[in-house]
């Protein structure tokens, strides 16, 4: 089980949502409210729970996320994480189509089209059925027939729907185009997600070996998955019903690629007894930030409920930094205004101050750009760049406003700091992974005293 001092790196929600183990949970996360976080922890304790790592599937969408979290979790939890199924919802299905390709009629060596192999085959298929690509624009009927895919329309239920000779065209074109990349030994970007659901219907013995290897399922940026990105999830949970999905519908922005927000906002009805939690407390914006973007999203007709909460840091340091030098990694302005009471980087300041260090602030960008610095303070010197601030420093304090900002090489600091220590001032890494590359950490912005 996780340790006490591994759950105070998480808030009391994040921890709820970590800590809720069995069943299907949604987690529903605001901007800036520890997302990344709370899925990497919540995997840690899965196998800190004694669940195999092989037993884990992840789907992310992009495989640079999956990659960082798997580092992340490899952190927290030991080498045995390497062993986790944890990628893109493409990538991992197409691991499982490699071993199970012949009970579709393909070979395990099938080819994976891109898109301009996927254009080149529609062209082809138009050529076979003698459709001008002058009068149907070859691109336009592939997306078509991206978007039927992803919505799981066959080509038949695709004929009977049409609404104009464009929608009958390509309804031929979608029924060619696919005996064509058959005859080829060929799939598509989107049979990655359409063939392992015939897998699992056409083979229920293929589809109950995966229910029993994937005990747990974790599925981030849920609001953005298709239709047939929820089926296959369906289909492989069914058995367990561990299903952990984590979203926010008000980020759903991907329509235009397919993706259905009423995946989301249906969760709980087709999973009536799941456990719903909500990340409101946002560690990224500013108050005004916060309370303009959660007026517009009010207006939303369709959504689920919550509040997007602002917390102002509040940082306290037990004794004296007498003598010290605290190097400050984040913007020491605020673009193009002057009110500086809510800036985060400030209340850290201050609190140094407080604590009679010597702070020196930089923005690591460029802080001649627009010239408004804050009000100058005994012990405060503003630098330009990060090597004569770092010089020569006992400890980094990190704190930005902004969530676009040059993210330090904890490497570089272990070598440039007296001593290394980090003061996080806006809670923007996991503990674990600092501790591990032997940084001594604090995460502040709870209201707890800090150690000097």
């Amino acid at each position: 089980m996780l340790t006490v001092s591994f759950l105070r790196d998480l808030n009391p929600a994040q921890q709820d949502a970590v800590r809720a183990v069995n069943g299907p949970v949604m987690i529903i996360a605001g901007a800036g409210s520890g997302k990344t976080r709370v899925l990497t922890y919540r995997i840690a304790h899965l196998i800190s729970c004694g669940v195999p790592p092989s037993s884990i599937l992840a789907l992310t969408f992009t495989n640079k996320a999956a990659q960082e979290m798997k580092q992340r979790i490899g952190v927290l939890a030991g080498d045995t994480a390497r062993d986790l199924w944890m990628g893109t919802f493409h990538s991992m299905f197409a691991r499982i189509l490699r071993r199970e390709s012949t009970h579709l009629g393909y070979t395990p060596s099938y080819s994976i089209y891109d898109s301009d192999d996927s254009l080149g085959a529609v062209k082809r298929s138009m050529e076979r059925l003698r459709i001008a690509t002058q009068q149907y624009h070859p691109t336009a009927i592939r997306s078509r027939i991206s978007f039927c895919k992803n919505q799981m329309i066959t080509p038949s239920a695709a004929q009977e729907r049409s609404k104009d000779i464009f929608d009958e065209q390509a309804a031929r074109v979608y029924s060619e185009y696919i005996r064509l990349l058959k005859s080829s030994n060929a799939m598509d970007f989107d049979d990655l997600l359409v063939k392992p659901i015939e897998l699992f219907e056409a083979h229920p013995e293929i589809l109950g070996k995966y229910q029993h290897r994937f005990t747990f399922l974790l599925v981030d940026e849920f609001q953005d998955t298709n239709r047939a990105q929820y089926k296959v999830m369906q289909l492989l949970g069914e058995k367990y019903r561990n299903i952990c999905v984590v979203g926010d519908d008000a980020q759903s922005i991907y329509s235009f690629r397919g993706a259905d927000v009423r995946n989301i906002l249906d969760f709980t009805k087709d999973y009536p007894n799941c456990q719903s939690f909500k990340l409101e407390q946002n560690y990224r914006s500013t108050k005004s930030i916060i309370g303009v973007a959660d007026a517009l999203i009010q207006n939303n007709t369709n959504r689920l409920q919550k509040q997007v909460l602002f917390r102002k840091i509040s940082a306290h340091f037990d004794g004296q930094l007498s003598g010290r030098v605290i190097a400050l990694w984040g913007l020491a302005f605020k673009p193009n205004t002057d009110d500086m009471r809510e800036a985060p980087s400030r209340t850290l300041m201050e609190a140094l101050w407080a604590a009679g260090a010597s702070v020196r602030a930089y923005d690591p960008v460029a802080m001649e750009e627009t010239g408004r610095l804050y009000p100058k303070q005994a012990g405060l010197v503003l630098c330009t760049s990060g090597d004569e601030t770092l010089e020569g420093a006992d400890a980094l304090a990190i704190c930005t406003e902004w969530q676009e900002f040059r993210s330090p090489d904890f490497d570089t600091l272990k070598a440039r700091l007296k001593t290394p220590v980090i003061f996080d001032g806006r809670n923007l890494y996991d503990p674990e992974y600092l501790r591990g590359l032997g940084l001594t950490y604090y995460a502040i912005g709870r209201g707890e005293r800090l150690p000097v």
